[in-house]
């Protein structure tokens, strides 16, 4: 391999190997004493440079681990102070910011919310009147109001607030017409009423049934 084809990183062995040779054959090569001294000043200078480029390397490592254990040591004690800070009602958001650090949000979002489908009522001779719709992709958490009217739909009555996608309406009057309509609500955020369904049998709301 010529000189100019080898690797820097393997260039120390082979000027080694070179001027060893050139010095062992020196008569026949035509080199003097001085030219040979010369050669063998040149290795040592290069396998000196070689040794502190280790050496800096080395260095470079140990001050690298020690950079990385002081950035965590710092962050942790910043990180202690900047949660009780932004968790502090007494510490402005202002100075917050001065601090370099993130302003604690104090908005809220909450959920869209979606009409209930599928609003059945099942009256039973017992006064309670079975309700169940469907969430309509309403997660859990998501309230559900419920209103009765006992003429024609209109006449709307809160009846109670629920999460499951069912009630039993207690205390009802056997055989009585009942209207309900459902809405869904999580916060500021309310979904249109569903579609009403009542206790009268030909209205598709539900029947009439037996108690078990």
């Amino acid at each position: 391999m010529s000189y100019y084809d080898i690797p820097t990183s393997a260039l120390p062995a082979w000027t080694t190997n070179f001027v060893s040779t050139a010095a062992l054959n020196s008569v026949t090569l035509g080199l003097s004493a001085p030219q040979v001294a010369a050669l063998q000043s040149q290795l040592a200078a290069l396998n000196s440079a070689f040794a502190a480029r280790e050496t800096a390397l080395e260095a470079a490592k140990s001050a690298t681990v020690a950079k990385d254990q002081k950035v965590a040591e710092v962050i942790g004690v910043i990180r202690g102070y900047a949660n009780t800070w932004q968790a502090s009602a007494t510490v402005p958001d202002t100075l917050i910011a001065a601090l370099g650090l993130n302003v604690r949000d104090t908005t809220h979002t909450t959920r869209p919310v979606f009409v209930p489908l599928a609003l059945v009522v099942l009256p039973n001779v017992t006064g309670t009147n079975e309700l169940r719709w469907k969430r309509n992709g309403n997660l859990q958490g998501v309230k559900f109001d419920i209103e009765v009217s006992y003429e024609a739909p209109g006449a709307w009555a809160a009846v109670t607030t629920v999460t499951s996608a069912k009630f039993k309406h207690t205390g009802q009057t056997p055989g009585q017409t009942a209207y309900y309509r459902v809405r869904a609500r999580n916060g500021a955020n309310v979904s249109d009423w569903s579609v009403s369904a009542s206790t009268f049998a030909n209205d598709g709301g539900g029947t009439l049934t037996l108690a078990a």
